[in-house]
This record gives C-alpha cells, sequence and structure tokens, in this order.
C-alpha cells in the first residue's frame, strides 16, 4: 500500500510540473510554480541541486555564540566567525554573511594573502571553534589572548535585498533545488520554517553573527554594504590587520573593477518582466509577495542595521 502511495504521489508530482519554465540564462523566473503544498516541498526543497550540497531551503541548526574568558572579561563570539592572525598589527575576527559581499571579500583576503590553511572561501580560514573549542576553554592561552584583542568586523545588508539576492542567485538558478518554485512560494516556504533551521544563504544575520541576545558578540565595526565599503575596509585592513595602504587599496580596487563583487542582477537568472518593469529588483520581486514576511523572519537584523523596505524605481536611479 505504501508503495502504491508513492508511486501515485510520484505521477501526481510529475504532473504537476510538466508545464513548468525549465530556468536557463535570461529565462523568466516570474512563470517559476507557486509551492504550498508540504508533500512537494519535502522532494523540492530536500532532493539533490547542482550544487551538489546543503541543497534546500533547510540546514544544519545554528551554534551558539561561544563564550571566552578574557582578561577584560568574559566575550562572546559567533561560532563560525573567521579568525585571522596578524604578524604586523592586530588579528580580525570577520564574520560572514551569505550574499552580503562575501564573494569579493574572499577574493580581496585572498589576494592580500591572508588565508591561515588551503583551502575555497571559508575554509581557507579557521573558526573561532576551531581555535577555541565550543567551550571557549581549548588552544593555546596565546591564541586566546590573540582572539580577546583581535578586532571584529562584519558585512550587513538590507535583508529585503538580501533575500531577493538569495532567491535569484540560489534558487531562481537552480543550484539548491532542481524545481524552484516562482519568488512568492519560495516566501511562504521560509516563513514556514523555524528561522534557526534555514540555509545560511537565507538564514538571519542574527543567528549567524550573534549579533542580539545577551550573547551576543559585540563587533568592533559594523560595515554597511550600502555605504563606503571600500573606505570601510581600507582602514580594518590597513590601520588595524597592519598591511601595506597601498596594496590594500589596489586589490580593493580591483576587486571591484573585475567584477568579484558577484552582481546578480546581471548573473542572467532574472525576470524578463523585472527588466521592463522600470522598478528597482527588490521591489518588483516584493510586488509578487508580502515585504512584511521579511519583518517577521529578519526583525532582528532590520532593528540592528536600522533597515526598511521602500520601494524605488529603476528609473529614478540612473
Amino acid at each position: 500500500m505504501a508503495l502504491r502511495t508513492s508511486f501515485v504521489t510520484t505521477l501526481a508530482l510529475r504532473a504537476l510540473y510538466a508545464s513548468a519554465v525549465q530556468l536557463k540564462q535570461s529565462e523568466r523566473t516570474d512563470l517559476l510554480p507557486d509551492v504550498q503544498n508540504d508533500t512537494v516541498d519535502e522532494l523540492i526543497y530536500t532532493r539533490r541541486c547542482a550544487r551538489g550540497y546543503q541543497c534546500g531551503v533547510l540546514g544544519e541548526m545554528v551554534q551558539p555564540p561561544i563564550r571566552v574568558s578574557c582578561p577584560q572579561g568574559d566575550m562572546y563570539f559567533a561560532h563560525d566567525a573567521l579568525y585571522i592572525p596578524s604578524k604586523k598589527g592586530r588579528s580580525l575576527v570577520y564574520c560572514s554573511i551569505p550574499k552580503v559581499a562575501t564573494s569579493y571579500m574572499f577574493f580581496v583576503m585572498a589576494e592580500l594573502k591572508m588565508e591561515t590553511q588551503h583551502g575555497p572561501r571559508n575554509s581557507g580560514y579557521l573558526k573561532v571553534h576551531e581555535v577555541v573549542g565550543n567551550t571557549g576553554t581549548e588552544g593555546t592561552d596565546e591564541q586566546r589572548e590573540d582572539l580577546c584583542n583581535a578586532y571584529s568586523f562584519l558585512i550587513i545588508r538590507n535583508p529585503w535585498d538580501r533575500i531577493v539576492s538569495g532567491y535569484i542567485d540560489k534558487v531562481a538558478s537552480k543550484r539548491l533545488m532542481s524545481k524552484p518554485p516562482n519568488f512568492a512560494g519560495f516566501m511562504k516556504r521560509i516563513q514556514r520554517a523555524n528561522s534557526s533551521e534555514l540555509n545560511h544563504h537565507f538564514r538571519p544575520a542574527s543567528l549567524l553573527c550573534s549579533t542580539t541576545g545577551e550573547r551576543a558578540q559585540k563587533y568592533h565595526k559594523v560595515i554597511k554594504l550600502e555605504g563606503n565599503i571600500q573606505g570601510n575596509l581600507e582602514y580594518v585592513f590597513h590601520n588595524e590587520f597592519g598591511l601595506p595602504r597601498g596594496q590594500v587599496r589596489q586589490v580593493l580596487e580591483a576587486g571591484i573593477s573585475g567584477g568579484a563583487s558577484h552582481n546578480t542582477s546581471t548573473s542572467g537568472y532574472v525576470s524578463a518582466a523585472w527588466e521592463k518593469s522600470g522598478l528597482e529588483r527588490t521591489s518588483f520581486y516584493f510586488g509578487q509577495s508580502d515585504p512584511h514576511i521579511v519583518e517577521e523572519i529578519f526583525e532582528d537584523d532590520i532593528a540592528f542595521g536600522n533597515y526598511k523596505f521602500v520601494g524605488k524605481n529603476k528609473k529614478l536611479l540612473k
């Protein structure tokens, strides 16, 4: 009986998606199907995907911040924040947030020879929990002291812009699921999920980087993606980390001019309807979904960055 039910369900799902638009570059993401059925959710969001790992909208549970006993008192650090020791200046603790200039940051840090071990992107650096353990008591006394004195920073982004960017780059592109829903269906799905179980591409920064609560990490610098990101990073890498100013400026500019910023607005996985709408991208996509959903999921991120949703006309931005 179970096999028969499974077979019937499979046939029904195949029929449901027989007419679905197959995404390619420049095809219309607004014609993708909505997703409301939980059985469909389970099959769509957890199956294999193009990238081969961390598929779907859900991921591993968020890890709590780590308490470290420092000379200046107990300090909390985001579990997966990157620890980057310096030989000439102050060591860094950088908490990376997916879809917030991470491609640019990892290009810049690699060009500046800041990697501490072999591996792409995050894996090229030690994480805080790998240095002091989950209890904050492991590692050497020197490592813990250096961590306590490190300069910590993160880059944040308007949550409405971030979730649209994540949808286009990771969902509509089929990188995280083989049969992606349209934007409205995607937003309904993440609204039903526990925020702490969302895939890290869609997980609130407050959970990834421990920015709120009694055990929040206190960052020395909070950089807004919408602000002067190059000037702020120049300060971090030169004034704090100790690299030559000229070298830092050259690499930061190369990352922008060379396309390391990974601009999803020109990645090909965009809606033809958006291109004709005259609307800024985020405003267009939230014309299909309720922007208040973001307020529910990213409440702490909105408060932390003092962000708000503002619709804009693309033509006025030129």
